[in-house]
């Protein structure tokens, strides 16, 4: 599913990364999340995508209109043994859920972004020599 950010500021539109610390049940869509209308929408066209502690998860997010809150649009999970999976899907998770799951004693998420790209800039020099 192609990534679509709709109404949100640049910034959101990057990738952020984050580290699941508890396993989680993920619940991301299999057609547009704007075009969920009926209730049987919820059950007929979502997959939950099973995390577990340790896991990374690549996300931007997406708002379609100022009705509804921004949510997740889940590109990848990176998983603790460094395998990774491409998802590439709009979730039913919203960036509320996140922001207020984050970075706290016993939070569910912990921001990755300086490790990912510590990594990244550490990758790019070995590559260069």
């Amino acid at each position: 599913m192609e990534y679509i950010p709709g109404i949100i500021h640049e910034l959101f539109q990057k990738t952020h990364y984050y580290l699941l610390r508890s396993d989680f049940s993920w619940s991301n869509c299999n057609k547009r999340y704007s075009e969920f209308n009926e209730i049987s929408d919820w059950d007929n066209y979502t997959t939950e995508v099973k995390l577990l502690e340790g896991d990374i998860i690549a996300l931007k997010f997406f708002k379609y209109n100022q009705d509804i809150s921004t949510h997740c649009y889940l590109e990848k999970v990176i998983h603790k043994n460094g395998d990774e999976e491409i998802y590439n899907k709009e979730s039913t998770i919203s960036f509320n859920f996140l922001e207020h799951n984050l970075d706290r004693d016993k939070s569910l998420f912990q921001s990755a972004d300086k490790i990912i790209n510590r990594d990244k800039n550490i990758n790019l020099i070995l590559n260069e020599y």
